[in-house]
């Protein structure tokens, strides 16, 4: 840095330059080392989020590996029951061969049991309508017949009752004539009386 000192006349640097001066690289060097204090917090919080998160990644690694494990362990246990399968099926492929030619050689067989299943199907279907057809008209009949009795039964019961009516005023007449015979029968007797007394004055 050049200076900028004044000089005297009778030789040297002038006081209040070399005050000014000094006060002034003073005031530099403080707001350096205020600037270099900030970018040093600053650069220290950077280094404590770096290093939290250098340990959230340290343990994310570490539940990726055990993660890891865990999937291997579950892949090597599916592979070697894949290849137990893949074993098994070996030894049944030739069986399953057999079946598939025998379940082709049945195939015609099985359709034509197919059919014949749905014909019967039908037939029974058909059966059953007229079942329920046949069970209807008997219903139908049976209600007709039902309310033909009810009404031959109802007449009946009118005609009795009329009939009753009438017997009934028929045998209070009897039992009044009936009520009525004694007296008639002793007239009858004076009657007689009398007459045997006229036969026997003569």
């Amino acid at each position: 840095m050049e200076s900028s000192f004044k000089t005297t006349m009778f030789g040297g640097f002038e006081r209040q330059s070399v005050i000014d001066y000094i006060e002034k690289n003073a005031q530099e060097a403080a707001q350096t080392q205020e600037k270099l204090h900030q970018e040093n917090e600053e650069l220290a919080a950077a280094k404590a989020a770096l290093e939290q998160e250098l340990v959230s990644l340290r343990k994310q690694v570490t539940d990726l590996e055990e993660k890891n494990g865990r999937l291997s362990g579950e892949l090597e246990e599916k592979t070697a029951a894949l290849e137990t399968a893949q074993r098994e099926l070996e030894q049944v492929r030739p069986q399953m061969e057999e079946l598939a030619i025998e379940a082709e050689r049945l195939r015609p067989e099985a359709e034509a049991y197919a059919r014949v299943k749905a014909h019967i199907g039908e037939i029974e279907c058909s059966a059953q309508k007229r079942a329920d057809d046949l069970e209807a008209s008997v219903m139908q009949r049976l209600n007709q017949q039902l309310a033909e009795y009810k009404r031959q039964y109802q007449e009946l019961v009118t005609t009795f009752n009329v009939a009753s009516d009438h017997v009934l005023g028929e045998l209070r007449k009897v039992e009044v004539n009936l009520s009525q015979l004694p007296r008639t029968f002793d007239k009858m007797g004076g009657d007689l009386a009398d007459l045997e007394h006229v036969l026997q004055k003569k």
